[in-house]
């Protein structure tokens, strides 16, 4: 092991071990995420981004993670000039 001033250094050979671990997981996340995409119906999603614009208000509901994403998707919503609301909250 190599000594450092603000302290041990990991062997080369684990750190490039780490960095290899790290990107097979990006990798696998962005596998992940291009599936979802490859069955999005494009069509569709226009239909909702139109729904959205026309709304005068909208407001969002959910709970635990879903909630989260919501209160993300209600902030963005809101920077975007629409009047939404999150439910419950």
């Amino acid at each position: 092991m190599i000594k450092h001033a603000a302290g041990p250094v990991l062997p080369r050979t684990f750190r490039q071990h780490e960095t290899s671990a790290m990107a097979s997981l990006y990798h696998a996340a962005l596998d992940d995420l291009r599936s979802v995409f490859d069955r999005l119906d494009d069509a569709a999603v226009d239909r909702c981004v139109e729904t959205i614009m026309a709304a005068r208000r909208i407001a969002l509901y959910g709970v635990g993670r879903e909630g989260l994403q919501m209160k993300g998707f209600c902030m963005r919503l809101f920077h975007l000039g629409r009047a939404v609301a999150m439910v419950g909250t």
